[in-house]
């Protein structure tokens, strides 16, 4: 809905994408909920590297927690999707972008 193909997003949902700085950034979403928040100096310096600025990395922060929050709060209210559902990927693609690490959610 948003003007992308189909691979586009498939490979958004997996943390890629063809645009550099738009690689950079969701490498650093993936390790940014990885690590639970504890990026390390490495992980600030690719972005900026990129030319993400310090208020942009404030930004996907803050984005990642209101997804995260959002998400979980979803899973625990058991909220019906009512919405169609993201094309499931295949074992060796899984996707943990939801946050919440669990194989039966409905986001992976």
């Amino acid at each position: 809905m948003v003007g992308l193909t189909a691979d586009q997003v498939r490979r958004a949902r997996l943390g890629g994408a063809e645009d550099t700085k738009v690689n950079a950034i969701l490498e650093f979403t993936s390790h940014l909920i990885e690590k639970r928040g504890h990026v390390s100096d490495d992980d600030l310096a690719a972005l900026r590297s990129v030319g993400v600025s310090d208020g942009e990395i404030a930004e996907i922060v803050a984005n990642a927690s209101l997804n995260l929050f959002t998400n979980y709060v979803n899973h625990v209210a058991q909220t019906e999707i009512d919405f169609p559902l993201a094309e499931q990927l295949s074992a060796g693609e899984k996707s943990d972008s939801c946050g919440c690490h669990d194989d039966k959610c409905s986001v992976a």
